[in-house]
């Protein structure tokens, strides 16, 4: 009957009924106490309400409910931080003492407080620790402990408890908890060991098989790498493609991994996986370009490129295409596109400007000269197509012609002094020995500078 009494009272309070299964169980003085602020609390008077969990904590010091209770009201109604405070200390220093058996409720309350503070969560694990001592395979103070130790960051007595769980009852949670924290700290090793078991208990799991060769790469295991690869690759086709494109992610990673490691062979293999599984897959066809084709690739690939860029129509395609070569160093393969480009795009400033400077590589000066004066026409506050016209008209022997462009450039830029050299040349060539010596000294002052 008095258990009765307890578990409807708790309940009433709104505490779990694990309380009153614990084996000390609170007078029935101190419920009818707790009950008492319970019902004060919920007519809008919490002062009644502090008052009758004050009394239960003086008159019941052996007990951590009333605590507890008050601990929270203070909490709830925006106590005085002194008052919060002696009542956590109060509180810690019963729950630090070895003798004390705290309610296993109790316990789960405590831990799963989000104000606790690190202070208070550490004499826990004394508290837990006692109860364990009795009960060496209770999951749920064994859970309770995990919980403790991870709020505390004690990483390593976290892996014990885990281990410990997982050996009394193993289940896919148990597995999933130890794998997050040996991923945590890169414990590649038992990471790849737990998510085979999980596949043996799951093993139409796609997604645990990705999650496999990701581990299986980190942690070095190469063949079975392959093998997994192998099982994974076969339900490509059920993929959705979010799916799809999270499995070719996880391929170029593990593609790099293995030619970081130097296993260059299997990364070889991977990369050519993944072209296989998208033909399109830039990144995976460049670096077999760069690193791993043969000479009829790289001979097939350029034929085919050329195909492509000469049935090419789009202007702004042949622009874009133009510019990455012109970028890359291929002035030539630029110069075609660009030439094709700015044709349709006469109106367009970086057509021409590309144009002029793949022609300027090319030492093709009149045509260089040309575009690059229609690139100023179109922005005549760009001051590298002044300069790049009057380099060009330099070359052409076109002197006078190129000083306009040139004083123009450092005028827009003076740091361009590049021009001061070409004007020397320039007015040298016209005769004209005071202007030619005055640019002159200005280069060599900038290049000493």
């Amino acid at each position: 009957m008095r258990e009765l009494t307890l578990i409807v009272a708790l309940a009433w309070l709104g505490l779990s009924p694990a309380h009153a299964a614990d084996a000390a169980l609170p007078p029935l003085e101190c419920v009818e106490l707790l009950r008492q602020a319970r019902l004060a609390k919920m007519h809008g008077d919490p002062d009644r309400a502090r008052a009758s969990l004050q009394q239960a904590a003086e008159s019941f010091p052996d007990e951590l409910i009333p605590l507890v209770a008050l601990l929270e009201h203070h909490r709830e109604f925006d106590a005085p931080a002194e008052d919060v405070n002696r009542l956590r200390g109060l509180l810690t220093g019963r729950l630090a003492d070895p003798e004390r058996l705290v309610p296993q409720g109790t316990l789960a309350y405590l831990v799963g407080d989000p104000d606790a503070r690190p202070e208070e969560l550490a004499p826990l694990v004394g508290a837990v620790g006692n109860r364990l001592a009795a009960s060496p395979e209770d999951p749920i103070l064994l859970a309770t402990l995990a919980g403790l130790q991870r709020r505390l960051e004690r990483w390593d007595d976290l892996h014990v408890t885990l281990q410990r769980r997982l050996e009394l009852n193993e289940t896919p949670e148990a597995h999933w908890q130890c794998m997050s924290l040996d991923t945590r700290f890169e414990r590649w090793g038992e990471s790849t060991g737990h998510v085979r078991r999980l596949i043996e208990l799951e093993p139409d799991s796609l997604h645990l098989r990705m999650l496999y060769v990701e581990f299986l790469a980190k942690s070095g295991s190469y063949d079975a790498l392959i093998e997994q690869l192998d099982a994974v690759q076969a339900r490509i086709a059920s993929l959705s493609g979010v799916a799809k494109a999270g499995l070719l992610e996880l391929l170029l990673s593990v593609a790099w991994e293995l030619r970081d490691s130097g296993q260059h062979e299997l990364a070889e293999g991977m990369f050519r996986r993944l072209l296989a599984l998208d033909g399109d897959h830039a990144s995976a066809r460049k670096t077999l370009l760069h690193f791993y084709a043969t000479d009829e690739e790289r001979a097939a690939h350029q034929a085919e490129l050329e195909k492509a860029r000469s049935e090419e129509s789009d202007p702004h395609v042949l622009l874009e295409e133009g510019a990455s070569l012109l970028a890359g160093g291929d002035a030539t393969g630029a110069f075609d596109l660009l030439q094709r480009a700015a044709a349709d795009l006469p109106d367009s400033e970086i057509a021409q400007f590309n144009l002029g400077l793949a022609a300027i590589r090319l030492e093709r000066w009149e045509e260089a000269a040309s575009a690059l004066g229609r690139a100023a026409e179109l922005n005549p506050s760009r001051a590298e197509a002044h300069l790049n016209r009057g380099i060009a008209l330099t070359y052409v022997q076109r002197f006078e012609d190129a000083t306009v462009p040139l004083l123009r450039s450092v005028e827009l830029q003076p740091d361009l002094t590049q021009a001061h050299y070409y004007l020397y040349q320039c007015y040298k060539n016209l005769g004209q020995p005071e202007q030619s010596n005055a640019h002159l000294l200005l280069y060599n002052e900038s290049v000493e500078q």
